[in-house]
C-alpha cells in the first residue's frame, strides 16, 4: 500500500501533471514523489521525474533542452525537477514503503 502525502512544503513539484519527455528509466513500487525525486537526483542523466501516485510507478525523465518541460494535466501524477535546490548530491537511499 502506498502512503498518503502532502505536497504543501514542496514548492517545485507540479501536482496533477505528467511531464512529456523521454523516459530513461521506469521504477516500480516507489512510495512517494519525494523518493522518486531522490532516485532522479541519484541518476546521472535524469533531469525530471513523474510519479504515478496510485500505482507507485516512478518515471525518470531525460532533458530535451534547457527550456520548461512539456506538460499535460494528468490527475494521478506528480512531477518535478531532479532537485528543488539545484544541487545534485549522490546519497545512499534506504527507504521502506509501507
Amino acid at each position: 500500500m502506498f502512503k498518503k502525502f502532502f505536497l504543501a512544503s514542496i514548492g517545485c513539484f507540479d501536482e496533477k501533471t505528467l511531464y512529456r519527455m523521454p523516459t530513461i528509466l521506469t521504477i516500480r513500487d516507489v512510495c512517494s514523489p519525494e523518493l522518486c525525486q531522490r532516485l532522479c537526483t541519484n541518476h546521472q542523466t535524469c533531469f525530471h521525474f513523474s510519479h504515478q501516485v496510485n500505482s507507485g510507478v516512478c518515471r525518470l525523465k531525460d532533458r530535451e533542452t534547457n527550456k520548461e518541460p512539456p506538460k499535460i494535466e494528468f490527475f494521478q501524477f506528480v512531477s518535478g525537477p531532479y532537485t528543488c535546490d539545484g544541487k545534485r548530491e549522490a546519497e545512499h537511499i534506504l527507504t521502506v514503503c509501507t
